[in-house]
């Protein structure tokens, strides 16, 4: 592979144990922070499977049937990281953020819902800004009545 390899060095249970205080927020903080690492790696994956149609080549009908049989997961979870996949693609700022582990993973869960609005996913790249300040910022419940707002005004008419 000719990429950068990251080792991570995750903690035991035994080393958990051994944790109070203030290193229980550090050591949870540092794990969410490699868990959207991870995310944005695994969604790159996906992502490039998609636009070159490996799938295919594997048997498979779609990205999301191929992703499930390869990580043994649900169909769910290939969906949304399909969705993601999508998402991030036209959102490059978005993108980076995620595989810096600065933006969470239910925030950009959120913008993918944007995204995936036929109805305003074309006014999502002009916000993208505005939207990732609020999900840096804000609460995620805030986050999301944000978005829920801004979707309100991007698709006036709704469905």
């Amino acid at each position: 592979m000719n990429g950068t390899t990251v080792t991570l060095c995750l903690p035991s249970v035994d080393d958990v144990a051994g944790l109070d205080g203030v290193e229980l927020d550090c050591v949870l903080f540092e794990l969410e922070i490699a868990r959207r690492q991870l995310t944005a790696a695994i969604v790159s994956v996906v992502d490039r499977c998609d636009q070159t149609a490996h799938y295919l080549a594997d048997g498979h009908r779609t990205v999301r049937s191929w992703n499930s049989a390869v990580t043994n997961t649900s169909l769910t979870e290939s969906a949304r990281r399909h969705k993601l996949a999508r998402t991030l693609r036209d959102l490059n700022d978005v993108s980076d953020e995620l595989a810096a582990g600065t933006v969470g993973i239910d925030q950009v869960v959120e913008l993918a819902l944007l995204h995936a609005n036929p109805r305003c996913a074309d006014q999502l790249a002009g916000s993208q800004q505005l939207l990732l300040d609020a999900a840096k910022a804000l609460e995620f419940t805030d986050f999301r009545t944000v978005t829920q707002r801004w979707q309100q005004l991007a698709d006036a008419d709704g469905a």
